[in-house]
C-alpha cells in the first residue's frame, strides 16, 4: 500500500504540468491513453520535444531519477502530454491524413484513388491480386513501400492474357505464375574470376546468374538454378562439388532480382 501511494504521488507530482523548463522527457506515445512507456529524449523542453509536425510524440515535466522513470514507465503509470491534441498543424506524409480517433489525432492511410481505377483488379509486384489499385495503394501505405502494380487484372498462371506495361515482358516462374519483367538486351559483363558459373534446370551451364537471367527473360519461362558450378550431365540434383545447395523452387525470382539489382541498379529483373 505504501509503495502504491509513493508511486501515485510521484506520478501526480513529477509527470504533470505544462512548464517549458529543460527538465522534461520526450516520449513515444503508443496508445490512445495519455500514458507513455518509451523514452525518446531526456532533459528537453516541451518546445524541443514537440516542435515537429508528427503525432507520435508526447512530453512530461519530470525531475525524478532515471530509475524511477524506468519503473513508472514499466508500470504504464507515466502521465504525459500529447504534443498534438488536434489535427491542426499535423503533417502525416504521403498517402496519409490526420483524423481524430479516440479523442486524439492519428495519421491514417488515405491513398489518392482515381475514380476510373475503382473496381478494376490489379496484380501486384508481390504476386498477389488486389480488388483495385486503391486496395493496392492501401497495402503499400500500411507497410509495403515497394509494392506497385505489375499488370492489370488478377494475377495469372500463364502469360496468355497478360499485357505487361511499357517494354517489360511476361515470364512464368516454376509454379506457373506470370510476372512482368524487363529484359535487358545489354550483354552481360564478363563474370569475375571469383564468380562461379551456374547450372540451370535445363542442364545448360551459364557463365553467371546474369546470363541465366537473360535466357529466362527471352524464353518467357523459368529456367531456375539447379546448382552453382558447371553442369555435370546428371539428370537431377546438385553437383557433388557444388559449394552451395540448389535454390528452392519458390526462390528463383528472388535470386534473379538480386543479381539484377547488382548489375543494373534501378531496373526491374
Amino acid at each position: 500500500m505504501k509503495f502504491f501511494l509513493s508511486v501515485t504521488v510521484l506520478t501526480m507530482c513529477g509527470f504533470t504540468g505544462h512548464s517549458s523548463v529543460n527538465a522534461g522527457l520526450c516520449w513515444l506515445q503508443q496508445s490512445r491513453e495519455p500514458r507513455c512507456a518509451v523514452v525518446l529524449l531526456r532533459t528537453v523542453s516541451y518546445e524541443e520535444c514537440c516542435g515537429g509536425s508528427g503525432v507520435e510524440r508526447a512530453w512530461s515535466n519530470s525531475s525524478v531519477s532515471l530509475g524511477t522513470v524506468s519503473l513508472l514507465s514499466l508500470l504504464g503509470m507515466v502521465a504525459c502530454r500529447p504534443c498534438k491534441e488536434t489535427c491542426e498543424g499535423v503533417s502525416c506524409g504521403p498517402a496519409k491524413v490526420c483524423k481524430m480517433k479516440g479523442g486524439r489525432p492519428q495519421c491514417v492511410c488515405s491513398p489518392d484513388c482515381p475514380e476510373e481505377t475503382r473496381g478494376r483488379a490489379v496484380c501486384g509486384t508481390d504476386g498477389r491480386s488486389y480488388g483495385d489499385k486503391c486496395a493496392l495503394l492501401l497495402a503499400r501505405c500500411q507497410g509495403q513501400p515497394d509494392l506497385d502494380v505489375m499488370y492489370q487484372g488478377e494475377c495469372q498462371k500463364s502469360c496468355s492474357t497478360v499485357v505487361c506495361p511499357g517494354s517489360s515482358s511476361c515470364v512464368t516462374d516454376q509454379t506457373g505464375s506470370a510476372y512482368c519483367v524487363t529484359c535487358t538486351r545489354d550483354p552481360c559483363p564478363s563474370p569475375p574470376a571469383t564468380e562461379s558459373p551456374v547450372c540451370g534446370n535445363d542442364n545448360v551451364t551459364y557463365a553467371s546468374v546474369c546470363h541465366l537471367r537473360r535466357a529466362t527473360c527471352f524464353q518467357g519461362h523459368s529456367i531456375g538454378v539447379r546448382h552453382y558450378g558447371p553442369c555435370t550431365g546428371e539428370s537431377g540434383g546438385p553437383s557433388r562439388s557444388s559449394p552451395r545447395p540448389a535454390f528452392p523452387r519458390s526462390d528463383w525470382t528472388a535470386a534473379l532480382r538480386s543479381a539484377a539489382d547488382k548489375e543494373h541498379p534501378g531496373e526491374a529483373p
